[in-house]
């Protein structure tokens, strides 16, 4: 059996206490609700009831340490709801970088993410099905000069030894220049291009991460 992660088992000592604190919460506001009825309905200054200045006086009368751990409790509720539900789905933010991580976005072309969809595959699998359009600021042909530069210095980053990027970048001109053959006409600044795209992504102890295909 895998090792729970970090976060998911912060999830279930979470789960508990949040319970508790939305009961809690409800019998309160329900207190709150048949008191106010009644204060209201007893007198015409509801600031001047002898209840309310009761109120007012009980919590002068509380320390600021007690004021601010209240304080705090509250803020960490609400930060336990959002760590919880927050990472359930890779983010836009996350998707935008994924069908961008190319880096031509806002130097040869611009993108716009029309709709996405997705669906659990698992436990620590997410897919995605998003839908864009890029808009071409510059030809065909010098567009995919500098993408091809871009890339190089990439995989050159990442240690991936010349002939494999040689090889790589020479498949993917061949398939650009093949293009033609199908009856692609090479695409001109300010052309637009709507493009499908599925990507999977695992959950890891630092985040979502996009599950790497051969």
């Amino acid at each position: 059996m895998e090792d729970k992660s970090v976060m998911d088992r912060a999830k279930e000592k979470l789960l508990p206490l949040i319970a508790v604190a939305k009961l809690k919460m409800a019998s309160l506001l329900a207190t709150a609700k048949l008191k106010s009825a009644t204060l209201i309905a007893g007198t015409k200054n509801l600031q001047d009831h002898p209840q309310i200045i009761n109120y007012r006086d009980k919590i002068s009368q509380k320390s600021p340490i007690f004021l601010a751990s209240t304080v705090g409790v509250a803020v960490f509720c609400i930060w336990a709801i959002f760590a919880i539900f927050a990472d359930s789905k890779p983010s836009d933010e996350l998707i935008f970088e994924t069908i961008t991580a190319d880096g031509g976005n806002g130097l040869v072309y611009d993108a716009e993410i029309l709709s996405r969809d997705g669906y659990k595959a698992g436990d620590n699998q997410y897919v995605v099905a998003v839908d864009y359009e890029i808009t071409w600021k510059m030809d065909q042909e010098p567009a995919l000069e500098i993408m091809m530069k871009q890339a190089y210095k990439e995989m050159k980053a990442q240690g991936i030894p010349e002939y494999q990027i040689k090889m790589a970048l020479m498949f993917g001109g061949m398939s650009v220049a093949l293009k033609p053959l199908t009856g692609e006409k090479p695409f001109k600044a300010g052309d637009r291009q709507k493009i499908s795209e599925s990507y999977t992504f695992v959950e890891a102890e630092s985040g979502w991460r996009l599950l790497e295909t051969e």
